[in-house]
Order: C-alpha cells, then sequence, then structure tokens
C-alpha cells in the first residue's frame, strides 16, 4: 500500500483522497479570485464608461460655450470675436463632473474652420479645422485623455487613449 509521510504519521493515499475536509477552502481559493477578478472588472468598465460620458459631455459644452461666446462677439460687431482657447478649456474643465481623475490631465484642442480659420486659427494654442464643412465658420473642440484602470495601473502599460471631438457651427459667419 502505498502511503505518505507526514506530521501525523504515516497516511494512506486511499485515505487522502476521500478526506474532505479543506474542500471549501479550496472552492472558495478557486471561486474567491474569479468573483474578486470580475467585480475589477466591472468597477472598471463603469469607471470607463462614466470618464467618456464626462469627457463627452465636456466637450459637447466647450464648443458650444465657444460658438455662442464667438456669435454673440460677432452680433455685437466686436471683431474677430473669437473666443480665447483659454477660455474654452475652462468651459471644458467647469462642464466635466464629476471630475476627471488626476491620473492624467485631458488634453483641449481648439480648431477654427471655415470663415473664421484666418482669423480665429492663429489665436494662441487654437489651430485651422481644414476639413470642408457647411458655409460659414466653426469650431472643433478635441479632447484627448489617458484612462488607466483602477487598481490595474502597470498592468495595461501607459493605459488607454481616450478621444473626444465636437463641432458646433458659430452663427452669423455663414454666407
Amino acid at each position: 500500500m502505498q502511503c505518505i509521510v507526514g506530521s501525523h504519521g504515516r497516511v494512506p493515499i486511499r485515505g487522502l483522497l476521500r478526506d474532505k475536509r479543506a474542500v471549501a477552502a479550496i472552492e472558495f481559493a478557486i471561486g474567491g479570485s474569479v468573483l474578486i477578478f470580475f467585480m475589477f472588472a466591472i468597477i472598471n468598465i463603469g469607471d470607463l464608461a462614466l470618464t467618456l460620458s464626462a469627457l463627452e459631455h465636456g466637450v459637447q459644452q466647450a464648443s458650444r460655450y465657444a460658438s455662442v461666446t464667438t456669435s454673440n462677439a460677432i452680433g455685437a460687431g466686436t471683431l474677430p470675436g473669437c473666443t480665447a482657447t483659454s477660455a474654452v478649456q475652462s468651459a471644458f474643465a467647469g462642464a466635466v463632473q464629476p471630475p476627471i481623475p488626476t491620473a492624467g490631465i485631458p488634453n483641449v484642442s481648439v480648431a477654427w474652420g471655415g470663415t473664421l480659420a484666418a482669423t480665429c486659427g492663429v489665436l494662441p494654442g487654437a489651430s485651422v479645422d481644414k476639413t470642408t464643412g457647411p458655409g460659414g465658420g466653426w469650431v472643433t473642440v478635441n479632447v484627448a485623455y489617458t484612462w488607466v484602470p483602477i487598481g490595474l495601473p502597470n498592468v495595461f502599460g501607459q493605459g488607454f487613449p481616450l478621444n473626444a471631438t465636437d463641432t458646433a457651427a458659430v452663427i452669423g459667419t455663414g454666407p
């Protein structure tokens, strides 16, 4: 008969296979690790969705802010009337609620297109949108952000890049 020598003497292998005293601990070790993995996955997917939603909302509000303030300035006769890039970035920061985690600061860029490209595209921090669009002028706000999973910052390298873009027409600049 084959036996294993342990702290309690010789234990037959057949008896060891029938022993059920530690089965619950082994099942918990296997099942618990899977449960914890899925809990982390659900939390991270929720955080990713919340972050992406906040980025999209912030970009929509920032492009709307740039469009409305520029339209109002042009309507009042203030030329060129372009909204400063720093003001658009502040509008984005104010609209992102709950705040984006401080793991990375979103990079907000502003591009002016159409009839506003020549006058607004030269502002500090602004660029020119060379795509063709409807007549008149428009503003495009883009945000780039690197999302890092919660609790797993080094598992996925530097994180995942997220981008959100919104374009808004500027009233009063059409043909």
